[in-house]
């Protein structure tokens, strides 16, 4: 949501002075904020501006470069959730590709949009691959609000020569998702890339391999992880041993660049995902919900967004969470009490906007991550 006040001569910025709870905490939404004025300090309101919290997950897991201290590209990100409300509103991607898979245990669906192509729904056992590309909106909800939906959301980082490509989304329903046995006691489901004489059979700008694999109690797989390349299992399900070590169900591992294959056994009924390819060897520039090569291209994307390059998505029909708390306006004083602007917090679905500021700006812009 965001507002452009004119008139204010500005040479300074947005600060938030408090925010109740703190960072990683719940919050009862109250914010106070003022703005740093050439020659003095205003405060924006008497009151604090009451935000309504933004829909959680029911339960997320996350594995990343950050959580592990190393580099796993072409894998960015992988986040497995349990998720009822509408958490995935409307939002933009480049530079990547952004993956959601549903497990088959679960019996939520999730209905998807995107601005360049037909909207979709994702049910249990179903892949969609999302290749952003130069820039998309997106949005994936439950169809049914307070149903949960479980499943994995995985980045994937786009080389250099392919990140600023057209974008284009693949939808590979369950039963045509490549399923194997390639030994009693082992089921594989190819979701993307090749896995010995088998082929995922979508055409993604990426070079690597990922599968969801199950394993009965005792069964055992090897899978080919060239030491050039970067490695991982996450556990959904179950307990697994590697080169004497345990990953028991939630729990994740990444490989040594020592050897050109993995082996697992199970110790119970067991369920993960592989992931293996090449590292890219470049930089990553991040911008909220933008993963570029350079910092030039991570501004453009963000001046894409602002043109409204990367398409729109219209409102919605799912209905909107109940709110308790009062919607007050927000009065922003103009210098010396002159200029004065009303912003009222709209019921309308927002894209979320851009996270950057700039310094010496002529107009306030006022940028706000809110949630009906």
């Amino acid at each position: 949501w965001r507002t452009t006040v004119p008139g204010l001569p500005l040479a300074g910025r947005l600060r938030v002075a408090a925010c109740e709870g703190g960072p990683g905490k719940d919050s009862d939404g109250r914010i106070d904020v003022c703005f740093e004025f050439t020659g003095g300090e205003a405060s924006v309101h008497d009151e604090p501006l009451v935000v309504q919290p933004a829909p959680r997950f029911d339960s997320n897991r996350q594995l990343n470069a950050a959580s592990i201290g190393s580099d796993i590209t072409p894998f960015v990100d992988l986040s497995e959730f349990r998720m009822s409300q509408p958490v995935f509103r409307p939002h933009p991607h480049a530079g990547f590709s952004a993956v959601t898979y549903m497990f088959e245990d679960w019996s939520g669906t999730l209905s998807n949009r995107w601005s360049k192509g037909v909207a979709t729904t994702i049910p249990s056992g179903c892949l969609h691959w999302t290749q952003a590309g130069s820039g998309m909106m997106h949005k994936e909800i439950p169809v049914n609000p307070g149903n949960s939906c479980h499943g994995v959301q995985i980045f994937f980082k786009l080389a250099v020569d392919d990140e600023l490509t057209e974008p284009v989304a693949f939808h590979v329903a369950p039963e045509d998702i490549v399923e194997f046995v390639p030994v009693d006691g082992v089921r594989i489901r190819l979701l993307a890339g090749t896995l010995g004489d088998n082929d995922a059979g979508i055409d993604i700008r990426h070079d690597l391999t990922l599968a969801e694999i199950h394993l009965d109690t005792a069964a055992e797989i090897t899978v080919p992880a060239p030491s050039a390349h970067n490695a991982f299992v996450f556990l959904q399900l179950g307990t697994v041993v590697t080169d004497k070590r345990e990953i028991v169900a939630g729990g994740a591992a990444v490989f040594a660049h020592d050897g050109d294959h993995l082996t697992l056994t199970a110790t119970e009924p067991t369920s993960f995902l592989f992931g293996a390819g090449p590292p890219l060897g470049m930089n990553m520039y991040t911008g909220g919900p933008f993963i570029m090569s350079s910092a030039g291209r991570l501004e453009a994307a963000f001046a894409a967004d602002e043109r409204n390059d990367m398409g729109r998505l219209t409102p919605s029909s799912e209905p909107a969470p109940q709110h308790t708390q009062s919607r007050s306006p927000l009065r922003l004083p103009g210098p010396g009490g002159v200029d004065t602007a009303t912003m009222t917090l709209a019921d309308t679905e927002r894209q979320l906007p851009r996270d950057m500021w700039k310094d010496n700006v002529s107009a306030l812009t006022v940028f706000l991550y809110y949630q009906r």
